[in-house]
């Protein structure tokens, strides 16, 4: 059964929680970071099978999503979403077993904010997975409107420059389905602002990259056309950890753990997380 409370990041700014535990003491622990204009609660699928081997789960809505507070798909200061990870991460580690060793897990914008974050911390975690990170943007973005996203946000920084087509979510339509009548996903355009944030993380991450020593396994889907996956290689590439590994999924979309392969992926990642609990 999901526990479910809030935390504080902030004087008078609490964000929403969610937790999966396990009926006996956990192998592992870890922690879901969900992308731009999701929530936690549409990784209940995810948590479920994490804790199906013993592993729990804790997961939170992101400033501006879900039933967290701020403004809808608003991002007014990227740094202060790894900050809040770290208060969460704080968190979990004094209320769970500190014998099972910890993960956490970033999908899309939340792989962005896990990058950010194991970039400028020296975490003290067993690994981390990228999930289709948010570290490149589509080849269907035009490059003139990238280019010019800086400009139009110090002038008008509400102004709507770009939408996420929930089409290329996933190959399943119930997905899109799903997603289309969800009230809490974030179904607005991205502010002129909030691109400005994403951009400007993205080529300060590129430069860190090499900061990043941490194990990871980073995974993508071929026909991601919501984020690039150049993201996702470059990371691989340029990392600094010893342990890493990339596996890039042929033909799946952007949610991949909602995808026709979910299983697959899913597995992937589980086996992953084992080889680690069993190498030390």
């Amino acid at each position: 059964m999901f526990q479910e409370g809030w935390f504080e990041v902030a004087p008078g700014i609490k964000l929403f929680e969610r937790h999966l535990l396990t009926p006996s003491p956990p192998r592992a622990r870890v922690i879901v970071l969900h992308g731009y204009g999701d929530h936690c609660a549409r990784y209940s699928w995810v948590m479920e099978q994490f804790q199906n081997t013993g592993m729990a789960t804790y997961a939170y809505d992101q400033r501006g999503h879900g039933r967290s507070p701020g403004r809808r798909g608003y991002v007014a200061r990227f740094d202060e979403l790894p900050d809040d990870l770290d208060i969460f991460l704080k968190r979990v580690t004094e209320d769970s077993d500190p014998s099972a060793p910890l993960f956490v897990f970033g999908h899309s914008m939340g792989g962005m904010v896990l990058a950010r974050w194991a970039s400028t911390r020296q975490p003290d975690v067993r690994g981390l997975i990228f999930s289709s990170p948010f570290l490149a943007f589509s080849d269907e973005v035009p490059a003139a409107l990238i280019a010019l996203t800086p400009y139009v946000a110090a002038l008008a920084p509400w102004m709507p420059v770009s939408q996420v087509d929930n089409s290329g979510l996933s190959r399943d339509p119930e997905v899109q389905r799903r997603t289309d009548a969800d009230p809490l996903s974030y179904h607005g355009k991205v502010a002129a602002h909030t691109a400005r944030e994403f951009h400007r993380t993205i080529r300060i991450i590129e430069k860190e990259m090499p900061r990043i020593t941490v194990p990871m396994l980073v995974i993508h889907g071929c026909c991601d056309r919501i984020v690039g996956p150049s993201g996702s290689k470059a990371l691989f590439e340029k990392a600094g950890a010893a342990d890493k590994e990339l596996k890039l999924f042929e033909d799946a979309y952007h949610e991949i753990y909602n995808d026709l392969d979910k299983e697959r992926y899913m597995q992937t990642v589980i086996d992953w997380i084992s080889a680690r609990l069993q190498s030390v």
